[in-house]
């Protein structure tokens, strides 16, 4: 069980200072290993989430999905009966929907692994899901849930001293409220978190604070922080391409609304490269696509928007149709203003023909 601990660690640490070879070199031992005892088994299962979720990040999407594959294999063969196993299996679930962009089935793996979390007693981890479950609310539009999940998980980190949990928390609690319109106290959320993130030495977090900083920026009006900011961002993720993405995403958007056409086009196209690359993102995809799609139209390139906007619907149509509360569907599809702004440039040009 230490050796696998010991891939876990190195894998997430490799991972933290963008090393993806190391990291993926680290991670293909599990591919080899096979546990020899129960305690063995709960190692393994540790092993294979936390390394399938940072391999998913670096966009090794197949070596991420081969490594949740063995664990599925493992599941069926003990059965998966101590709480611990099943927390990790659910985790690695939750780590499969994501790539597949299934969030409801995401968030309902989330909720599983914290509540099999806090049956084996595992409060740090527990905690870390209950501020997933938050992130997942936002991918959906539900953003007052969103703040209230991660509030909650922000309060029980701080009471137990688990200060990177608690970071987390508030890189995606400052886009909850961004979204609810209190943008001083998403700037504020948001900025702490950043030098939390830079304290602790977390490259991947500190990038996607930046890519948040910037787009709550943006939305407070002050474009040339904004660009600033979207450029750290870019520079903080070079070596993370499913993050990577996202951010030119951001940046983009931010040129485009200074008045950078050109730039802002490039920008879009080489996000859009980096998503067909890899065949989806961490998160940031409709914005990309919409990004994408504005700075062709901005540009003057009405017959390929139309193109990149058939997709970009395509696309969200195709993750909602996997929402089967109406509710939440109707939130994923008219409170995400990207998707919302997608369906209304859809009708736009239906109206226009």
């Amino acid at each position: 069980s230490r050796r696998f601990a010991a891939i876990a660690e190195a894998v997430v640490a490799s991972s933290k200072l963008g090393h993806n070879e190391r990291m993926a070199e680290v991670a293909s031992e599990l591919g080899a290993a096979l546990p020899a005892t129960s305690a063995d088994t709960t190692a393994f299962a540790i092993a294979a989430a936390r390394a399938s979720g940072e391999l998913m990040f670096a966009g090794r999407y197949d070596r991420a999905q081969a490594i949740l594959a063995r664990l599925e294999t493992l599941a069926e063969a003990s059965g998966g009966n101590t709480a611990a196993f099943a927390g990790w299996l659910a985790d690695g679930r939750s780590t499969g929907a994501m790539m597949a962009g299934d969030t409801v089935l995401c968030l309902g793996y989330m909720d599983e692994a914290a509540r099999a979390f806090e049956r084996a007693g595992d409060l740090r981890n527990a905690c870390t899901e209950r501020g997933y479950v938050g992130f997942a609310y936002l991918e959906l539009g539900l953003y007052a849930l969103a703040e209230a999940a991660l509030l909650e998980a922000l309060a029980v980190a701080e009471r137990a001293g688990l200060h990177t949990v608690a970071s987390t928390a508030r890189h995606n609690l400052g886009l909850a409220l961004a979204h609810q319109g209190r943008l001083d106290e998403a700037r504020q959320m948001e900025e702490r978190a950043l030098a939390e993130f830079r304290a602790q030495g977390d490259g991947r977090l500190e990038g996607g604070a930046l890519n948040y900083l910037a787009q709550i920026l943006a939305l407070v009006g002050d474009l040339e922080a904004a660009e600033q900011m979207s450029l750290a961002a870019m520079s903080s993720c070079h070596a993370r391409p499913a993050r990577l993405a996202g951010a030119y995403g951001t940046h983009s958007i931010v040129l485009r609304q200074r008045g950078y056409l050109a730039d802002a086009l490039a920008a879009a196209t080489e996000g859009m490269r980096i998503l067909e690359q890899l065949g989806a993102i961490e998160e940031g995809e409709s914005r990309l696509r919409l990004a994408y799609v504005d700075a062709l139209l901005a540009s003057g390139k009405d017959a390929e928007a139309a193109v990149a906007l058939h997709a970009a619907r395509a696309r969200v149509m195709a993750q909602a149709d996997k929402i089967s509360d109406p509710d939440v569907r109707r939130s994923f599809l008219e409170n995400v203003s990207e998707h919302a702004r997608i369906r209304a440039l859809v009708a736009e040009a239906a109206t226009t023909r």
